[in-house]
């Protein structure tokens, strides 16, 4: 079977020079954090550097240099912040573009497709996924949950629904936010993430405000319903402290033990505590999961770097299966290649590590503390 996010081929007249904030792409590989091995020669023609267009293939949003006429692509750069870090305009963005796929009706894409066809349907066209197609995909995965392939299938989920949202909105710096929650553990309900001006108020019922105001959604089944949110009575202090989180990461040094500890004692509560779709199999249908799931792979970021020498650890991994049926897709995908070595000179992780692509890092001012300083 072929791998999923992997097959897209690029036609030579689809580059321009900027798209969004997408330069900075650019700025980067010139500032000589290109180095190593991931650049990739191609024999497109190029008369200067640039960007390439956000379209879902394999060049999608990669800068480029020109070496004798030739491109000579580097990775994505992919820099993920707090959600309270965010400006109003690029918060804005960011839920402009989440609507832009909501509304996506498998639209056609000509130039190939990320998805595999079905050797059974190969008439059928194959588009671009759209929002929900995201919450089926995640309901019909295999492999993906209650194992070790956890954080490695959620980071590549992450990433691919990035991709979608970078195509839509054509701008390439444009990534999901996450919530570090353990910061508002205590005032959960009274977080600015569920303003008006974010995601909408966290209370019972259908959604009315924030940029999923009036979002329903249809089941594989045929069943339409609201985005509705169900939050617990007791829903404050229910999760760890900041302290708390930073004191039982660095107490687990295997992946194993760190795998299981992010996903049933912190991943699960938070999807209940909010309630509605968010705990059910479905919960992609609420934009709240991304937020969650950006600070969970957030975890496994930190995680990596301070303890360096089990950063590519993925012990028990398998491959997760990931099936599609609205787009005939079936796939699947190794999770290990989703535990990669730290890159240094480029201060992000290299992924998938059999054949980088993207790097990425997350911007806080938040960061944790040494080992050491944990410990005392």
């Amino acid at each position: 079977m072929r791998t999923l996010l992997s097959v897209l081929v690029v036609s030579g007249t689809h580059v321009h020079r900027d798209h969004g904030v997408g330069i900075d792409q650019l700025l980067w590989m010139q500032s000589g954090h290109h180095q190593g091995a991931y650049l990739e020669h191609t024999p497109l023609e190029c008369e200067e550097s640039g960007v390439h267009e956000p379209d879902g293939g394999s060049f999608h949003c990669r800068a480029y240099s020109c070496t004798n006429g030739k491109r000579l692509y580097d990775l994505q750069l992919i820099e993920r912040r707090e959600i309270h870090d965010m400006t109003d305009d690029d918060f804005t963005q960011f839920g402009k573009a989440m609507n832009l796929i909501k509304l996506r009706k498998h639209e056609h894409q000509d130039r190939g497709d990320i998805f595999s066809r079905s050797k059974h349907h190969a008439h059928v066209d194959v588009g671009l996924p759209g929002y929900d197609d995201f919450a089926h995909m995640h309901h019909h995965s295999r492999g993906g949950h209650n194992s070790a392939n956890f954080l490695p299938f959620h980071r590549w989920f992450l990433i691919y629904l990035e991709q979608q949202l970078q195509v839509a909105a054509a701008n390439c710096s444009l990534t999901i936010p996450y919530w570090n929650w353990a910061m508002d553990t205590n005032r959960l309900d009274k977080s600015d993430v569920w303003t008006d001006r974010r995601y909408g108020t966290l209370s019972e019922g259908c959604v009315s405000t924030g940029f999923a105001a009036g979002w329903h959604w249809t089941s594989m089944k045929g069943n339409t319903s609201c985005l509705r949110r169900a939050p617990t009575a007791e829903i404050n202090g229910v999760l760890p402290s900041w302290k708390e989180v930073t004191s039982e990461l660095h107490s687990h040094s295997s992946f194993t033990a760190l795998h299981e500890l992010v996903e049933n004692t912190w991943h699960n509560p938070l999807h209940c505590l909010i309630g509605g779709q968010m705990c059910s199999m479905d919960s992609p249908v609420d934009p709240s999961f991304y937020l969650h799931h950006a600070f969970i792979d957030r975890m496994w970021f930190w995680w990596q770097r301070k303890l360096s020498h089990m950063e590519a650890d993925c012990a028990g991994c398998t491959n997760f299966e990931v099936h599609e049926t609205d787009f005939d897709t079936d796939g699947e995908v190794p999770a290990e290649v989703w535990a990669s070595h730290f890159d240094h000179s480029r201060g992000c992780y290299p992924v998938p590590k059999n054949h980088p692509r993207y790097c990425l890092r997350y911007l806080s001012e938040v960061e944790l503390p040494r080992i050491a300083d944990a410990a005392a």
